[in-house]
């Protein structure tokens, strides 16, 4: 089974999450073609049975992600050869192993003489005057205090704040690169807002604000100073504003450059397109 490297990046990058879950999955349907051989050999309407679209959709995914760097004109992968590794094949790797293991095995431990083969496997010179030495290493004593508690019970725990800000998929990972601010900024910020009944919460409110047509306009149209960041979020309590509608407006740039081809328009937030600045939206107000 052929199969592909996924990051997990992929879940904050702002050129993927910038974009539709539509053009999300199409993005993904075009690696898994990439990863079998298929997709530079095939015509536009072959790929628009794959990905279960029209030619008019083809048309502006293939704009679209030409336009961000994904693919050239050719449907060609731009970052494949440096993220995709050519030990992933195992096929190839089996295929060396076997090769090595049968070399290994074909050598063999004769000579050639002209009345015959001779082997030279030694002979067994073991004889009863051998004596065997117990080289195993005396067993080393019990550690503790002797009623049952490890010596090294103190180990200091991972701190789970750490594990929350910087682990994988922590909200240091989530949040816009050029805004994170710093390290330590952020472990102060979060120390003095978070509580056990609101890390969850905390982190939602993450993921939908990075998801947000207030965040990913500005992306698109490189206002990002105006995106908070991380330490002023957490110190704002922003996650408490999840359902409120504070974040689904894209900013004035963005209406101003897109206005008049809303529906030609392809990103995240085409279905805010144009929506009055007064806490509410015109449309489908579901944004990718």
């Amino acid at each position: 089974m052929k199969w592909f490297r996924l990051y997990a990046e992929f879940a904050s990058d702002p050129k993927i999450q910038s974009m539709s879950e539509t053009f999300q999955r199409r993005y993904i349907m075009l690696l898994c073609l990439k990863c079998n051989g298929e997709l530079e050999k095939l015509t536009d309407d072959e790929i628009c049975c794959a990905l279960r679209i029209t030619t008019e959709e083809l048309r502006e995914t293939k704009e679209a992600f030409i336009r961000k760097g994904f693919i050239d004109e050719k449907y060609r992968i731009i970052a494949w050869e440096k993220r995709q590794y050519v030990s992933d094949n195992v096929n190839d790797r089996v295929k060396k192993h076997r090769e090595k293991m049968k070399q290994e095995c074909n050598v063999t431990e004769t000579f050639q003489y002209q009345n015959g083969n001779i082997s030279v496997t030694p002979p067994d010179t073991d004889t009863d005057t051998d004596t065997d030495t117990d080289n195993t290493p005396p067993i080393s004593p019990p550690t503790g205090d002797g009623v049952g508690n490890p010596k090294n019970q103190n180990l200091e725990k991972p701190d789970p704040i750490e594990t929350e800000l910087f682990g994988d998929g922590g909200l240091w990972n989530l949040w816009l690169t050029s805004r994170r601010g710093t390290k330590d900024e952020v472990r102060k910020a979060y120390r003095a807002v978070r509580r056990a009944g609101n890390v969850a919460a905390i982190r939602t409110g993450v993921e939908e604000y990075m998801r947000s047509a207030y965040v990913t306009s500005r992306i698109e149209v490189g206002e990002t100073s105006a995106i908070k960041t991380l330490p002023a979020w957490l110190r704002a309590k922003r996650w408490e504003e999840i359902g409120t509608g504070a974040w689904d407006e894209p900013c004035l740039t963005w209406k101003a450059r897109y206005k008049g081809n809303g529906s030609n328009y392809v990103g995240p937030c085409k279905a805010a397109n144009l929506a009055p600045r007064d806490g509410t939206l015109t449309g489908d107000p579901a944004i990718g």
